[in-house]
């Protein structure tokens, strides 16, 4: 197979061979951003030692705080930066694969690429087809079982909803029978004074 010399593939190979000085690259730029870090995270735990020594503890804790959330701020960004970067870097290398393979594809011979592509296009083709007759057969047989099995779906709908009316009317008559077993309630009596209401 010859190697496609198009402008596409060159720029595939080159988006290839960039991550790699581009992952090394930012790896570099994550340990400055790491070792920062852990500075910031140093020099606030001796600042806030420090501040234990003040009057106003609260305030210099604050401050400390401030000043920590300030710098990390900038280096979380910077880390953000590359991070985008390196999404932007591996989307480029696999939208150049996906061309690449894409080209290989168009270039392969018609026979070879309807092969690989679709090996069960050829298996109908080799069975022999059916008669008029025996298709409509086969509907009427798969009609006529769609009725059977509609019909045992209305079947067993109505049996539920027969259970259902029977199981509702039983409550309603339980409920009625405990309703006659209570006592009736007695009014609360009224406050004296109260008019008596007519």
């Amino acid at each position: 197979m010859s190697i496609p010399r198009s402008p596409e593939w060159l720029l595939a190979l080159a988006a290839l061979a960039v991550p790699a000085f581009a992952t090394s690259d930012a790896a570099v730029q994550r340990e400055r951003i790491a070792r920062e870090r852990a500075a910031v995270e140093r020099q606030t735990q001796a600042a806030q030692v420090a501040c234990a020594q003040h009057f106003a503890v609260t305030a210099c804790i604050d401050r400390v705080k401030a000043e920590r959330r300030e710098r990390l701020h900038g280096l979380d960004g910077e880390r953000a930066v590359l991070d985008d970067a390196l999404r932007k870097q591996r989307a480029a290398a696999r939208t150049a694969q996906i061309q690449q393979r894409q080209a290989e594809r168009a270039h392969e011979p018609p026979s070879v690429a309807v092969r690989s592509r679709a090996p069960a296009a050829s298996a109908p083709a080799a069975t022999p087809t059916r008669s008029v007759a025996a298709a409509r057969a086969a509907h009427d047989a798969a009609a006529s079982q769609a009725q059977a099995e509609a019909g045992k779906r209305a079947a067993a709908s109505a049996r539920s909803a027969s259970q259902a009316e029977a199981h509702r009317n039983a409550v309603e008559k339980r409920n009625r029978d405990r309703a006659a077993l209570r006592a009736p309630t007695k009014p609360l009596p009224l406050p004296p004074g109260a008019p008596a209401s007519r």
